[in-house]
């Protein structure tokens, strides 16, 4: 593969991802001397805008819904009494407007919080990602321990330890992203 081909493959996947997000136009420049290895750049997302003159039929239909939510947790099974008020309470400590989703399709939010590997597994099939990371493919999905094995721990050591994780987690999700 030669470094052309490699840099239109990586524009060709920019487009792809701009196209899933919704975004109908994309400017960009083309200097035909010196050809399409140093003429081709993507744009960045934020220098994306959508066509002012995009049929209805393009419209996004996210950004026709109702406000997203702030943060969303994703969860693969309803979260029990204990751990749901876990969530709430951290919720409620980092002042975020959020919900629990343990099936269905992904809500739109600014924030995806994946309380455990199953729920990563649910979500984002083929996503690897270790607890307290963001996925490689998506910058806005944290990924987690389940506040179900603080629940089912016993050890007081350990559950002091995995709340301390969690907390901290979610304070620099907090700070990265100034949700």
């Amino acid at each position: 593969m030669t470094a052309k081909d490699h840099i239109l493959c990586a524009v060709e996947a920019e487009l792809k991802l701009l196209r899933e997000l919704g975004v109908r136009v994309v400017e960009g420049t083309w200097n035909r001397e010196s050809g399409a290895g140093n003429a081709v750049k993507a744009a960045k997302a934020a220098d994306v805008k959508p066509s002012p003159a995009a049929s209805p039929a393009f419209r996004n239909p996210v950004a026709e819904s109702p406000a997203p939510e702030q943060v969303v947790f994703l969860h693969h099974a309803p979260l029990s009494a204990e751990a749901a008020e876990i969530v709430e309470k951290a919720s409620a400590a980092l002042e975020w407007n959020c919900k629990v989703v343990t099936g269905g399709a992904l809500p739109p939010a600014k924030l995806y919080i994946a309380l455990g590997s199953e729920a990563v597994k649910r979500f984002f099939p083929g996503e690897r990602a270790a607890p307290y990371t963001y996925l490689k493919s998506r910058t806005d999905v944290f990924v987690t321990k389940s506040p179900e094995l603080i629940v089912k721990n016993r050890d007081p050591g350990f559950v002091k330890k995995l709340k301390v994780e969690l907390w901290t987690g979610l304070k620099g999700v907090k700070q990265r992203h100034e949700t």
